[in-house]
């Protein structure tokens, strides 16, 4: 009796551990149907979910790079954006792979549009782009603050002189959003030529503003003891599209419009194939003459600009001065006229610019730039002040390094969408 008891003792133990797997299986085969039916792009993706979706084959992949991989154009309604990017100091420096680079020079920079000696700047100016860390160009940078310089030096092999700068550009590229950036200082000097700025994709030199640009900030073509060379100016470059041109749709807040000039006519290199006149000025917004804190020498530390590049083309600006501007989160609500305000005051707190514009897709593939340029292009034209010759660039340089005014200092940046 008791080998057969043993016996149900066994058969027992074997179907309770068999039932026990059954159970399990069924458990885990539900988990699996249910989270695989349910596996979706979020409506608006973001970095953490962003790696899941190339695996659905109704989702879009993750652009690829050290940027972070966000989608560079999600969803957005224009008015409730989300923070999809932040860089705080030395974030932005690229070797930190947080989604920013050097300026590499494309192949089309040699020839014509080479300027002598300095192959790798297609603004014709006299600084050498460099790798910043390597050139000692972020000397005396913190976790919080980023300081973009120039470097005077002396090459030994050939003895000759370089004015090395630093240009860096996000990796990702965008369509729309909200550019926030939050900084102490403005490079400013005789012939400093600094701007942010948004670039759409240059292909070859006749593609410029084929894909549109767009200044943020940028100024110096004055002489340095002009007031207006501590006066921003914001500036919107387009190609022209099947004979229209984008420019003249830009309207002041009291509905005039700008000067919006159409380049020299004899000089027709831009759009595909070189079929266009180039926009040089396109429509420049410069700054009221009161806004002598805007620029340069002028700006209060901790002052702020944001530029919103709305889905249906048209732009957005604001200034603001540190004790104006806002205190941002992750949702940023552009309906909120307290803290995004379009009405000026009368005093020079802060500035808010509308630009209308029905060029939907003149803007595209932009991609966030800084850089500090001396002389170059922007100079030798009227009511401006001369171009430099390299001695002169350089001994602007070192003065301006002297007086403590050659550097980005950069506190933060910001993208919305």
């Amino acid at each position: 009796m008791s080998t057969f008891l043993g016996n149900d003792i066994k058969r027992n133990i074997t179907f309770g551990v068999l039932g026990l797997l059954v159970i399990i299986l069924i458990v885990f085969l539900i988990y699996h149907f249910t989270k695989k039916s349910s596996s979706t792009c979020p409506t608006t993706p973001s970095c953490p979910s962003c790696p899941s979706c190339p695996a659905i084959p109704s989702c879009p992949s993750c652009p690829s790079g050290p940027s972070g991989d966000v989608p560079p154009n999600g969803p957005t309604n224009n008015v409730n954006l989300k923070l999809i990017r932040e860089w705080n100091g030395t974030d932005l420096i690229p070797q930190n792979n947080k989604g920013w680079t050097y300026f590499e020079s494309p192949t089309w920079l040699a020839g014509d549009h080479a300027s002598a000696g300095w192959e790798n700047e297609p603004t014709h100016s006299m600084v050498n782009y460099v790798d910043g860390l390597l050139g000692g160009n972020f000397k005396d940078s913190t976790s919080t603050q980023l300081k973009i310089d120039v470097v005077p030096t002396l090459t030994p092999n050939d003895l000759k002189s370089t004015i090395n700068s630093v240009r860096l550009s996000t990796v990702q590229s965008f369509d729309n959003g909200l550019f926030i950036i939050d900084l102490d200082q403005i490079p400013h000097g005789q012939w400093f030529w600094p701007a942010f700025w948004l670039l759409g994709e240059t292909l070859s030199p006749d593609h410029w503003a084929m894909s549109g640009e767009i200044d943020i900030i940028e100024g110096g073509w004055f002489d340095y003891n002009n007031p207006l060379s501590s006066i921003n100016t914001t500036s919107l470059h387009t190609n022209d599209i099947n004979g229209k041109s984008c420019n003249g749709d830009w309207k002041y807040p009291d509905g005039s419009t700008p000067i919006c000039s159409a380049g020299d006519a004899s000089k027709k290199y831009c759009g595909e194939g070189g079929k266009y006149i180039c926009p040089f000025d396109g429509c420049a917004f410069q700054f009221p003459n009161n806004y002598t804190n805007s620029f340069g020498k002028g700006l209060l530390p901790g002052s702020m600009f944001a530029l919103h590049l709305s889905t249906d083309g048209s732009v957005k600006l604001w200034f603001f001065t540190p004790n104006k501007k806002p205190i941002l989160g992750d949702i940023v609500d552009l309906s909120d006229k307290t803290i995004w305000p379009t009405e000026n005051p009368s005093d020079n707190s802060f500035l808010y610019q509308s630009i209308s514009t029905s060029c939907t897709n003149n803007f595209k593939n932009m991609k966030l730039i800084i850089n500090t340029v001396i002389g170059g292009d922007a100079f030798d034209r009227s009511g401006r002040a001369s171009n430099p010759t390299f001695n002169e660039a350089y001994s602007s340089a070192q003065q301006a390094i002297s007086d403590k005014t050659s550097q980005w200092i950069i506190n933060s940046i910001k993208i919305y969408q």
